[in-house]
């Protein structure tokens, strides 16, 4: 079994072939297929773009003591899922 260490998104996902990951927005196409090099031994990885959703709202809170001060934020992140098809050998 072969794994690879991509970085995607600003992140670095251990990735095998068939993997599916959520990572932050990329600017491609549903369906797309594109290559990313392999972070340790420079081999090639076969991705392909899956889905663009929105992910899990996260809430952001603000509170200061005694002072009546109490402010909820959210959002949702931008998210796509991405396929490993495979690991050049």
């Amino acid at each position: 079994m072969s794994v690879a260490v991509i970085s995607l998104g600003g992140k670095q996902f251990t990735v095998s072939p068939g993997k599916i990951i959520r990572v932050s927005r990329l600017t491609k196409a549903v369906d797309e297929v594109f290559e990313v090099a392999d972070l340790l031994t420079g081999k090639k990885v076969e991705a392909q773009i899956v889905e663009q959703l929105k992910g899990d709202k996260i809430t952001v809170l603000k509170f200061k003591n005694k002072a009546r001060y109490l402010r909820r934020i959210g959002f949702r992140p931008l998210l796509t899922k991405v396929k490993i098809n495979k690991i050049a050998e």
